[in-house]
């Protein structure tokens, strides 16, 4: 339903907190599993959800025993979500057994570094996962492979930024029109998830 990206950059670097929300609207529980890309050169350092009022924070592990997890979670009838990493750009993210008639709210957080570009900063923030090349005997190849859509899609962002650094110029986006400053970045209602978020 909805996709929010929240940063604050300074010093070289951002902290970016990507919000998705998700209701089912039907009358049996569902699961959700879906492919997103985040940032090569970041490093998730959080992974939570909300469920109502409860907020359930998950945990580092081995991939084995993380899923190992989750599958008995799902068995007991919890709702419980996994966030795997399948290449350095690409995560796979499932969230389980959402009852019926509720909003969940799945919050990665990723700090990831600036990249220099002449004469200022940039942040790159990617929302589309690209088909990628595999190779004959990828032993993981499904994972990676992907459906092109074949027209525009439904989904849309939010973006609100906050730049602690002191200004020596303009703040610019050569991929999205932008409004307000330094302390409050936003993009236009409903920004298509089609390119890099680029300030």
């Amino acid at each position: 339903r909805d996709v929010h990206v929240r940063a604050d950059a300074g010093g070289g670097l951002a902290r970016v907190v990507l919000e998705q929300r998700f209701d089912n609207v039907h009358s049996d529980p569902l699961a959700a599993t879906y492919q997103l890309p985040l940032p090569a050169d970041g490093a998730v350092v959080g992974f939570s959800f909300q469920i109502g009022e409860q907020r359930i924070v998950g945990e580092i592990d081995r991939k084995h025993h993380a899923r190992q997890r989750y599958e008995e979670a799902l068995a007991q009838g919890r709702t419980a979500a996994i966030l795997e990493q399948d290449r350095s750009s690409l995560f796979t993210q499932e969230l389980g057994n959402i009852p019926p008639g509720v909003s969940i709210t799945a919050e990665i957080i990723i700090e990831q570094p600036l990249a220099w570009r002449q004469d200022g900063w940039e942040w790159r923030f990617p929302t589309v996962v690209a088909p990628r090349f595999v190779s004959a005997g990828t032993p993981d190849a499904e994972r990676t492979s992907v459906d092109v859509a074949d027209g525009p899609m439904a989904a849309t962002a939010r973006l609100t930024m906050a730049i602690r650094d002191a200004l020596t110029g303009e703040i610019s986006s050569p991929s999205h029109a932008l409004s307000g400053d330094a302390q409050a970045l936003t993009l236009p209602v409903g920004a298509p998830l089609d390119r890099d978020l680029v300030v």
